[in-house]
């Protein structure tokens, strides 16, 4: 029964530190069409995303400076639905490759259909294949305004560089307004990354978190994120 109750204690702890997720809202965010494709179409409110004769494409910015991309267990992207849509409402995302540095400086007040990073501006739908890679297919399944979808986006700012990590949103199945990254609705609507961080103690507990273990007392073990922080593992 001792034994029990301290592997118990020990389970309760390493869970209570098993991850970290920290929330980084874009730093830019902005729309673009091929009808205007060298006039900045800077909204306060929407990204816009449609694949026919009136074309539309979104980008999205991220500062990632302080987070070790080898640090990252998980990263998802978050958007939010600015107005209703028919239903279901799903567009592609892409992550603009860590080594394309075109125009990487690019703000919402001066971004265009012709000098967006990775955009291919002789297709509707598409950007460059060997500037961005696909990261899949963001889907709205109510269609109603303030809904949110995430995507994994780990691959993407495990291999940042740099700290800059950016995304376009394209080949959409209707007309999409996604919300902006100062959109009027609070921090609920702004693109988000919520990326999953190892804990300030002890990683990867063995047992792991609400594992049934046999009735002696298994071999614990844990992993310190810090190798030189005192003892690594018992």
């Amino acid at each position: 029964m001792k034994n029990l109750c301290l592997l118990f204690i020990l389970c309760i702890l390493a869970g209570s530190v098993w991850a970290a997720e920290t929330l980084v809202p874009a730093v830019e965010s902005c729309r673009t069409d091929i009808g205007n494709p060298d006039t900045n179409r800077t909204d306060s409110s929407k990204l816009s995303i449609r694949s026919d004769g009136s074309a539309a494409k979104s980008w999205i910015k991220f500062d990632i400076n302080g987070i070790e991309p080898n640090d990252i267990r998980a990263a998802e992207l978050r958007l939010t639905l600015h107005e209703n849509e028919n239903a279901p409402a799903e567009f592609n995302v892409s992550a603009v490759n860590d080594d394309y540095l075109t125009n990487i400086g690019w703000t919402e007040s001066d971004l265009t259909w012709n000098n967006a990073p990775a955009n291919d501006t002789a297709s509707f739908s598409d950007v460059l294949s060997s500037a961005a890679s696909l990261m899949g297919t963001i889907v709205f399944t109510t269609g109603l305004a303030g809904e949110q979808s995430t995507i994994d986006v780990t691959s993407a700012l495990q291999a940042d560089t740099d700290s800059i990590v950016q995304f376009a949103l394209h080949n959409s199945n209707q007309l999409i307004n996604a919300s902006t990254h100062d959109h009027g609705g609070g921090e609920d609507y702004w693109p988000t990354l919520i990326i999953t961080l190892p804990p300030e103690g002890a990683d990867f507990p063995n047992p792991v978190i609400d594992e049934v273990v046999p009735d002696t007392l298994p071999s614990l073990s844990w992993t310190n994120p810090d190798p030189n922080d005192g003892i690594s593992d018992i």
